[in-house]
């Protein structure tokens, strides 16, 4: 609690400083408000990272049990080299037949009626 003290009161201090344009008092407060703003966001970003000690805690846990399983069965992580696979090529495939063109004129009108009523309320 002494060193977030400390570093509140020296943070409000370096802001106080660099408010050289204003009268003392709104430099005061201003720079307490900066101070205190900037010691919320660091108190959430610790509350933040606490809730992630289990997680970090079970991952270790799991990745130590992996590697005893690993040395024990003798497994490797990496699996062995595997025969080169043969590609054989494949014909190329037949044209697709063309589509029926056209059919733009109905969802045309449907734009143009849906656009005249945009925002009419």
């Amino acid at each position: 609690m002494a060193l977030l003290a400390l570093g509140f009161v020296a943070g409000w201090i370096a802001v106080g400083i660099t408010m050289t344009g204003m009268p003392w008092l709104l430099a005061l407060v201003a720079s307490f408000v900066v101070a205190a703003v900037g010691l919320a966001a660091y108190g959430l970003s610790c509350l933040f990272i606490v809730g992630f000690v289990p997680l970090i805690l079970a991952t270790l846990i799991t990745v130590g049990l992996e590697a005893w399983w690993r040395v024990c069965t003798n497994r490797p992580y990496v699996p062995p080299p595997q025969a080169p696979v043969v590609h054989v090529p494949t014909p190329p495939p037949a044209p697709a037949p063309q589509k029926k063109r056209g059919g733009w004129l109905i969802p045309l009108a449907i734009g143009l009626w849906i656009g005249s009523t945009w925002g009419d309320d």
